[in-house]
């Protein structure tokens, strides 16, 4: 994404219908089916402007990843959460490290190489049990800088 995509979600993340449906339906499900300690980490593959990892707060420890410098600077500017420059593909953490795992847009984006081996990789860092939440377009013709669609799998 350019500078103006990214300064455009950023002033919309809190308010906009979309994000608002979006993380209500993503919250539900986390407290639906984590039924452990929330003390744990988080991890939000592509944060992108931050948003999400304010949210996750509530699920435990987050952390945030994205390849992309422009991203990483609209998160910290966002939050004090610590955020890093990582590859979806090669994630720089241990095995089963997490307690949630989120990639919300993430796959669709021409900077991610493999969505196997990044789903592979979401699954090592998750740990037993925990969540793993894909949210991504259902259709390729929906693919654009707001997407729907929504996977939900448990760890075991």
């Amino acid at each position: 994404m350019n500078y103006e995509a990214f300064e455009e979600n950023y002033m919309l993340e809190e308010t906009y219908w979309w994000f608002v449906g979006r993380r209500k339906i993503i919250n539900t499900l986390i407290n639906k089916y984590l039924k452990r300690s929330r003390t744990g980490l988080v991890l939000d593959v592509g944060c992108g402007t931050g948003y999400y990892l304010t949210q996750l707060e509530k699920f435990g420890t987050p952390i945030g990843i994205d390849i992309s410098p422009l991203a990483i600077a609209f998160s910290k500017r966002r939050t004090q959460h610590e955020i890093m420059c990582a590859d979806v593909c090669l994630l720089p953490f241990p095995n089963n490290t997490f307690e949630i795992v989120t990639m919300l847009g993430v796959l669709y984006n021409g900077d991610v190489k493999n969505d196997d081996r990044a789903i592979e990789e979401a699954v090592r860092v998750l740990k037993p049990q925990g969540l793993l939440i894909i949210d991504e377009a259902a259709y390729e013709c929906l693919h654009s800088r707001h997407n729907t669609g929504l996977l939900v799998g448990r760890n075991i």
